[in-house]
């Protein structure tokens, strides 16, 4: 069984619905494998984009976040209005990057 599985399986049976949310770092205390939030961010992403698996994981982005299985369009509509804002202010930072005038370079 893949680590996707076991993740995705772990969460469909104890953390069902928004209210029964479990913070990454509590997470990754069932799966030691997985050693980095950016590590279990990457699972949940897998997790996500595999038609395998059928029950969407939704997640709150934050210090009072986790990810949880979605019991409702609400949840999974939340869950992806909180991916798009994220998405929306990464690129306005890259506008901000580009526009930048480079003053001087550092020296090697």
């Amino acid at each position: 069984m893949s680590i996707e599985e076991k993740v995705y399986n772990f969460i469909i049976t104890n953390h069902v619905g928004k209210e029964n949310m479990i913070k990454n770092r509590q997470l990754r205390i069932y799966f030691p494998q997985i050693r980095s939030d950016k590590s279990m961010r990457k699972v949940i992403q897998n997790i996500r984009s595999n038609p395998r698996f059928t029950i969407f994981i939704g997640s709150v982005s934050g210090s009072t976040g986790g990810y949880f299985a979605c019991t409702s369009h609400k949840e999974i509509n939340d869950t992806i209005d909180n991916l798009m804002r994220r998405a929306y202010q990464i690129y306005e930072d890259c506008k901000i990057y580009r526009s930048k005038e480079v003053i001087e370079f550092a020296k090697r």
